[in-house]
């Protein structure tokens, strides 16, 4: 297998590029995206309610299993800048979900032509499986993790051509950031230790880059089995292994169709079934095209699969029997877009296209994206007027909030004591004092009606 080649750059001339291409796809993000159903989640009020005790032992608690303890920090830097503002962290969150669009876009400038660089980034920064992504301010850790995973690729692929300590040292940093802003990411220097050798040249270069990403996934290991609470075990019964692969069939159906913008009642029951057959027919034709080099085909794979398997080896089968939240499928949807294009961008058929008409379809497409977005901003508005009501009366009552669009909500788990105060407390230590709005004032709040949660 040949090297990955990563040296070889399209003709830019006619696209954006540097900070025009950055601004471009900002403004297309924040076009998208609309802030005003941010709210806080209910995983929101544990870290409220920690970060009034900061230490170094609180950043490495597990949270639900996850060791994040970057994003953490980042979370407190934002309250202590922006108090209780949900809207601030959505803006923060739509910065940086440009940003990893823009190290998307600069990767794949290296591996493809600019027309398919541009339509796949632009797919990914504008898919409506990202809407509820921004309005959450919990997500953000995958936010996170998305950008310093991509960088931890670009970083990775940009080794493998230069054989650089540098470049190295900035895979092996990225890759630690990009676990510990979620702590989903254990496998991916296992996957680097595995991909090193998909590079022939440099053989004593390669096994010390390959040695280094092994000994870091051993430390990843080291640390969920320490600190990784009620995820710090993995299966141990063959009912287990079964659960992890039906359901994992299971879900790799609803990935794909949701990237391809299919909604999950679609087709029934057969939804996951084709939506699997899609994704193995995209990895077949990546795989068998001539004209691409193969050691990517299976790059892109590997890298799908480690961003992929965190799930089902938690779920197992019972992906099989509740809804699949949104961010379970937003995790792998980047690589997922590097097979699609992979297997169907830069081929010679494109060019049959007028460019003109190219523009007309893919404006085409933008607007049934927006017309999508709209209607999901209905949705997500009315739910969040829901939740937001269901958050000021838990606030009230001292009792745990419980989302509406959580199917594994666990009330044990989420019991904050006093959460008025824990509110109050951040807000009346806002250095900038930024106005929240009348509805997100306590002293605004009255008793809410309670309501049917069904």
């Amino acid at each position: 297998m040949k090297s990955l080649d990563t040296t070889s750059g399209p003709d830019l001339s006619s696209w954006p590029r540097g900070a025009q291409a950055f601004m471009a796809l900002l403004l297309l993000t924040i076009a998208f995206w609309h802030t005003d159903h941010a709210f806080f989640w209910r995983d929101d009020w544990n870290f409220l309610s920690g970060m009034r005790s900061f230490s170094t032992g609180y950043l490495f608690s597990d949270h639900f299993g996850h060791v994040m303890p970057l994003t953490k920090l980042f979370y407190y830097l934002e309250l202590v800048l922006f108090g209780p503002d949900a809207d601030s962290f959505a803006l923060v969150n739509l910065l940086v979900m440009a940003v990893t669009a823009y190290m998307v876009l600069l990767i794949l400038l290296r591996l493809t032509t600019s027309t398919a660089a541009w339509s796949t980034t632009i797919i990914l920064a504008v898919h409506p499986l990202l809407f509820n992504h921004v309005g959450w301010t919990f997500e953000q850790c995958i936010s996170w993790h998305l950008l310093f995973q991509v960088l931890a690729v670009g970083a990775f692929l940009g080794w493998t051509n230069s054989g650089t300590s540098r470049d190295l040292g900035l895979t092996i940093l990225f890759t630690l950031l990009q676990n510990y802003s979620f702590g989903n990411g254990i496998f991916l220097p296992a996957f680097f230790a595995v991909a090193a050798f998909f590079w022939k040249e440099r053989t004593k270069v390669r096994t010390q880059g390959a040695g280094a990403f092994l000994l870091l996934f051993v430390l990843f290991l080291l640390v969920q089995l320490r600190f990784g609470g009620d995820r710090a075990s993995g299966p141990s019964s063959a009912n287990d292994f079964l659960g992890i692969l039906t359901g994992g069939i299971h879900l790799l159906g609803i990935d794909t169709a949701r990237w391809f913008f299919v909604m999950d009642h679609v087709l029934g029951r057969t939804l996951p079934i084709l939506g699997t057959l899609l994704f193995l027919a995209l990895v077949v034709i990546a795989l068998l095209r001539k004209d691409r080099d193969r050691g990517l085909a299976l790059f892109h794979t590997g890298w799908f699969l480690v961003s992929f398997c965190s799930v089902p080896l938690v779920r197992r089968a019972s992906l099989m029997d509740l809804p699949i939240p949104h961010y379970y499928s937003i995790l792998c949807m980047i690589p997922l877009g590097f097979i699609v294009e992979h297997a169907l961008g830069g081929r010679s058929w494109w060019s049959i296209v007028p460019r003109k008409l190219m523009l007309t379809g893919v404006a085409g497409l933008l607007v049934v994206v927006f017309l999508l977005d709209r209607q999901l901003m209905a949705m997500v508005s009315f739910r969040s007027f829901r939740n937001e009501q269901a958050m000021m009366r838990s606030l009230q009552d001292s009792t745990p909030y419980k989302g509406f669009d959580e199917p594994y909500f666990r009330a044990e788990m989420d019991k904050v004591e006093d959460p008025l105060g824990v509110y109050r407390y951040w807000r009346e230590r806002d250095r900038f004092r930024l106005p929240i709005g009348y509805a997100n004032d306590p002293s605004n709040w009255t008793r809410t009606t309670p309501l049917s949660e069904e």
